[in-house]
């Protein structure tokens, strides 16, 4: 089962990504975080990473895709749970392409329903760790401030969490990403949960939505 998540910054995807992944038996790519590790090294397309990120742009889909192949080429047993990609209509098409060749295709598509006030409060509040766990000073306190509970490390804020970053990248999903919820209904692949319910609710629809066998490519 290939499953794709869709929805804005802070809705939530990353969250139920890994409860989702570890129900169904999935690796769970966050285009987001493969982007980010990737523009630590310091190459040529390590330096455009870093560049387009920080004036909160999307990256090129040809560096995306090489980035997100050699992911995915890495999956051999596992379904695959993408979060955060496609973001357009192009990447859609693309990432079609990719899954083809190694004998995949998207199964599902769970749109995160939430509006732009409720991100930006959520956002506001986020966190992170260098290894990859998300707080919020609000909704999700690691047990003691500012430490990450799972490895110890400090807490910080993404440099495009930046108010001026946060707009940005809101204009940017209003004006391309909505337009995959017509190409998935179309398909009749898409499903919707609305994502301003708890977390176990939010986990919960999806279950429902999902159902069935995780074997399926």
């Amino acid at each position: 089962m290939n499953i794709i998540f869709l929805g804005p910054i802070s809705s939530g995807k990353g969250t139920q990504a890994k409860v989702i992944a570890d129900k169904y038996h999935l690796e769970a790519i966050s285009m987001g975080d493969l982007l980010r590790e990737r523009r630590n090294i310091q190459d040529e397309i390590g330096f455009k990473i870093a560049s387009l990120q920080k004036q909160g742009l999307l990256v090129d889909d040809d560096i995306t895709l090489q980035v997100l192949e050699e992911k995915v080429s890495k999956c051999k047993e596992k379904g695959i749970l993408f979060d955060g990609f496609p973001r357009t209509i192009n990447q859609a098409k693309l990432l079609d392409e990719l899954l083809k060749k190694y004998g995949r295709k998207v199964n599902k598509v769970i749109n995160f329903e939430i509006d732009d006030k409720a991100i930006i409060d959520r956002i506001g509040g986020r966190v992170i760790c260098k290894c990859g766990e998300t707080y919020h000073t609000s909704y999700k306190k690691p047990a003691k401030e500012g430490i990450c509970d799972k490895c110890g490390q400090a807490l910080y804020q993404r440099d495009d969490d930046t108010e001026e970053g946060i707009k940005k990248r809101l204009e940017v999903y209003h004006t391309q990403v909505v337009q995959l919820i017509d190409l998935y209904e179309g398909r009749n692949l898409l499903a919707n949960v609305n994502a301003l319910q708890s977390i176990e609710k939010v986990s919960s629809d999806i279950i429902k939505i999902l159902g069935g066998s995780s074997s399926d490519n």
